[in-house]
């Protein structure tokens, strides 16, 4: 199966990739969408492996999404997609058990793909996610070895500028949905846990080929900035019964500077908010854009807390 780190030739190419990087770069891009929409929902429905074809379908979503400098063609098709009524896989009686199988996960009861629900944080994100943050801290990215642990994907950018591509386009997707359930908020509170909650990591012996601690944190910080200004008012908002019933360990899990475990309250958001101000001064380590971020983010927290 395909992913965004593949080495050229050991999968065969991505089916869907040259439509979606056509409407991606074209400067038509709004006239191009619905009819590309339905032509990539026509692709899914007559598969003999729908699960696998939507696999391929966000994969080289996700590719073009950390290809670009600006995700609005990408809305532009995935407003289109989401448009499309839901459709019933044509080829049910071709397909394996296996595929059966795979294929309800991303179905309703009535057997249907509904397109107005995908892509939302589920497996395909998570998966290219937790790619890109691994190896987020590559200053080159060329073909290589998957055995070596280093990206097997060629791209003129850094590890860093795809993975802040790819937090920006998820932040923008997270807000621009209606509704905002746990496990799409849940990821706001890792980054804050993860990044607000420790201290600033020792210094590591440099490679050429990757960057330096200071910088690997900084980005990071960065990143959690982005997820704070545009996500915490989404996490603010979700049902905390909804988060415990599936993320209570992590919530009750304590850190260098949460050693309490009593999940996610008032004096946890008051500990990120004293964090993030601490770090919109930190000009030592931060750069002036990044300290800006981070007061922006500062000041949702702030908001939030004054405001309720």
């Amino acid at each position: 199966m395909t992913t965004i780190f593949n080495t050229p030739g050991t999968y065969p190419p991505n089916t869907f990739l040259p439509q979606i990087s056509a409407i991606i770069i074209s400067s038509d891009y709004s006239s191009l969408a619905e009819e590309t929409a339905k032509h990539l929902v026509e692709a899914v429905t007559t598969s003999s492996d729908p699960s696998s074809a939507l696999w391929e379908l966000w994969t080289a979503f996700f590719e073009t999404v950390i290809s670009s400098s600006s995700p609005d063609a990408h809305f532009a098709l995935l407003d289109s997609i989401r448009a499309q009524p839901p459709t019933l896989p044509k080829n049910l009686s071709k397909m394996t058990r296996d595929a059966k199988e795979a294929l309800g996960s991303h179905t309703d009861a009535d057997g249907k793909l509904h397109w107005s629900k995908l892509p939302r944080f589920g497996w395909e994100w998570r998966h290219t996610s937790d790619l890109l943050h691994q190896w987020r801290d590559w200053t080159s990215i060329q073909d290589a070895d998957f055995q070596s642990g280093t990206p097997n994907f060629r791209s003129s950018s850094t590890g860093g500028q795809l993975w802040l591509r790819f937090v920006n386009f998820s932040t923008r997707l997270l807000k621009r949905s209606k509704e905002h359930h746990a496990h799409e908020t849940i990821w706001i509170f890792y980054t804050c846990k993860n990044m607000l909650e420790h201290e600033k990591p020792p210094s590591r012996e440099q490679n050429r080929n990757r960057m330096s601690a200071e910088q690997v944190w900084a980005l990071d910080v960065r990143v959690a900035a982005i997820w704070v200004r545009d996500g915490a008012q989404a996490l603010w908002n979700t049902d905390y019964e909804e988060l415990r019933k599936n993320w209570e360990a992590a919530l009750d899990e304590s850190t260098d500077l949460w050693p309490r475990e009593d999940g996610l309250n008032r004096e946890r958001w008051k500990l990120w908010g004293k964090r993030l101000l601490a770090l919109s001064t930190d000009e030592a380590s931060l750069d002036e854009e990044t300290r800006d971020l981070v007061k922006q983010a500062y000041d949702v927290v702030e908001d939030l807390l004054s405001n309720s």
